[in-house]
């Protein structure tokens, strides 16, 4: 159940149930991801896209550094071997709003996690050609207790295809416990590539089997991924830790909240 106060600062953000229709809200609960087609209008994925490739330019060698808690195949310094990567987005540019505060996907996190939430990391993702590849693995690495505690998202700025990295999941694995595959190797006979066009948003219940897939063919595969955890829990970025005064100045009290900077209060 939400808090009092965390139900006002949704309905300050206009998110409701609404949000979602019975078809994508079945999907969620019953395969544990759904796939939401032209979410990312062009104009705004084109500027996501030159303000990503700008503060990758900016950042260079250094790009991603940050240190993350119990994330995949990152290294100590936060970066991934074979991708570039970019860590911290809240505070490298107004218009990440436009993606962690959308009304749509803070409506999904809400139907999934079903009390007080907060923003725990906001990232940029693009692997380079043969590499990618995951193994299969949950968000959540404790054993299913009747709660989820975990949502991601992912924004597609390119397209996602079979030869270019897309994600694959098995479906309905999001009320199991993590896998315990012994060859990281294994392929799930029931596992499904998520092919989608650029603008889509795949939004997931991250206790979900899923793993990234190698890029075969170099094709760019950019991706924004906005994961969100319940608000009892630990960030992978820690806001307090992380945020820049500029970014508080232009934060608005429910954003706060959202980004765990602040306990909603009445």
């Amino acid at each position: 159940m939400f808090s009092a106060p965390f139900q006002k600062v949704l309905n300050e953000l206009k998110v409701s149930a609404t949000h979602l229709n019975d078809s994508e809200r079945k999907e969620l609960d019953e395969k544990g991801f759904v796939v939401i087609p032209d979410h990312l209008p062009h104009s705004l994925r084109e500027q996501l896209i030159e303000t990503v490739e700008s503060i990758f330019l900016e950042e260079g060698p250094a790009a991603g550094i940050q240190q993350q808690n119990d994330s995949v195949n990152l290294n100590q310094f936060g970066q991934e071997p074979g991708a570039r990567r970019l860590s911290d987005l809240v505070n490298k540019g107004e218009i990440f709003k436009e993606i962690y505060l959308d009304p749509k996907l803070l409506s999904a996190v809400a139907h999934v996690l079903q009390r007080d939430f907060k923003l725990s990391s906001l990232n940029a993702r693009d692997v380079s050609k043969g590499n990618g590849y995951q193994r299969l693995h949950a968000d959540w690495k404790q054993d299913y207790d009747q709660r989820f505690h975990v949502f991601n998202s992912i924004w597609l700025l390119d397209d996602f295809t079979e030869d270019n990295g897309c994600i694959r999941v098995v479906p309905s694995t999001h009320q199991l416990n993590p896998p315990e595959l012994t060859d990281p190797n294994d392929i799930h006979p029931e596992e499904q590539s998520v092919v989608a066009p650029k603008g889509s948003v795949i939004l997931m219940n991250a206790h979900l089997w899923h793993g990234g897939q190698k890029n075969l063919n170099g094709q760019s595969r950019r991706v924004i991924h906005a994961y969100y955890t319940a608000s009892e829990h630990p960030q992978q970025t820690s806001q307090f830790d992380h945020l820049k005064y500029k970014t508080w100045l232009n934060l608005d009290e429910s954003a706060k909240v959202i980004l765990g900077l602040e306990t909603s209060k009445n």
